[in-house]
């Protein structure tokens, strides 16, 4: 994932909280036995060293984020 930012906080629009949350859930089990569920989401960091071995580098526990705790309160 070219940096892919996990702590962003400064979305464009509602387009670009999708995005990166989209990819946050995508990347949340692949390959780790972990399970995502609607309040459980991990970012996995693995690595393949050949066909058959992939290690885990890091898992983290994600909270569900809402676009609206983003949105900007008019002043």
């Amino acid at each position: 994932v070219p940096e892919f930012e996990i702590n962003k906080r400064n979305f464009k629009n509602k387009e670009d909280f999708k995005n990166w949350y989209t990819a946050a859930k995508e990347a949340s089990t692949i390959d780790s036995g972990l399970k995502a569920n609607d309040q459980n989401h991990f970012m996995v960091m693995s690595l393949q060293t050949s066909k058959d071995k992939k290690f885990i580098l890091l898992a983290k526990r994600l909270k569900r984020y809402y676009y609206k705790d983003f949105e900007k309160t008019p002043q």
